[in-house]
């Protein structure tokens, strides 16, 4: 993990870099087969490839598809139309994020809809395939490596206190807009959370794990999850000891 096996130092250095490489256009055209015509946010990290590789595997023609956090670009949505004929939506909880995805829609020529939403908060619709490169960086891990000077907001990268805030709340509202036998896909980096811990989450929450997609020489993970309902706990009935019997 960051925060422990790297020097701040080093980790900055690090972080300047993939930065960079993160805003280019041209690279951003190699993995995702086109590049927005302008502007110089971050585009990508190395979750969205691993959650490019498990879309692939997943999404299926007629699906319908629901991304959270598509960012200031819609990469993932417009990669995935390219390749499958879906009906696909994305959210964003940042305006200006949803407004510049929007723009990038309409410059492909997409029918992908994007709107602003805290997660499902304005969303009224089920999904076969719900996604999201989710906020995964712990509080304390980010201000230490100064994450605000890479990304504009908090809710850019935060998952929380612990990092699995974010993770839990998606678990527990996601139930309510899987189709039956519907699939949510969660994408982080195991650098910074355990899978584990991630699948103890979903199981609490009712979710079955079906495949952890792994790329290589890729920390990142994409847990497959499918929604088969909480176990219910049998009320423990009162045992009676014959000692406590009365003989008439």
């Amino acid at each position: 993990i960051w925060d422990t096996d790297m020097e701040v130092g080093k980790q900055r250095i690090w972080q300047q870099a993939a930065t960079a490489l993160r805003r280019s256009r041209v690279v951003t055209g190699a993995f995702f087969g086109f590049a927005p015509a302008k502007g110089d946010r971050i585009q990508w990290d190395l979750t969205t490839l691993a959650l490019r590789k498990a879309l692939l595997t997943t999404a299926r023609a007629q699906m319908r598809i629901f991304e959270i956090g598509t960012g200031p670009y819609a990469l993932l949505p417009l990669f995935l139309e390219s390749r499958r004929i879906c009906t696909i939506h994305a959210c964003d909880i940042n305006e200006a994020y949803v407004r510049s995805a929007q723009a990038t829609v309409r410059e492909r020529g997409s029918s992908v809809r994007v709107f602003q939403s805290d997660i499902f908060s304005e969303v009224r619709d089920t999904y076969d395939v719900i996604f999201s490169n989710t906020l995964y960086i712990p509080r304390p891990v980010g201000n230490k490596h100064r994450f605000d000077t890479v990304h504009e907001r908090e809710s850019d990268w935060c998952g929380g206190d612990t990092g699995y805030e974010f993770i839990e709340r998606l678990l527990a509202e996601a139930p309510a807009h899987l189709s039956p036998h519907g699939s949510l896909l969660i994408g982080f980096n195991s650098m910074y959370l355990d899978r584990d811990a991630v699948l103890m989450r979903a199981r609490a929450a009712g979710f079955t794990h079906r495949t952890t997609t792994r790329p290589v020489l890729n920390p990142a993970r994409v847990v497959h999850l499918e929604y088969t309902g909480k176990e219910e706990i049998p009320d423990k009935q009162p045992s009676v000891s014959p000692y406590n019997e009365v003989t008439p």
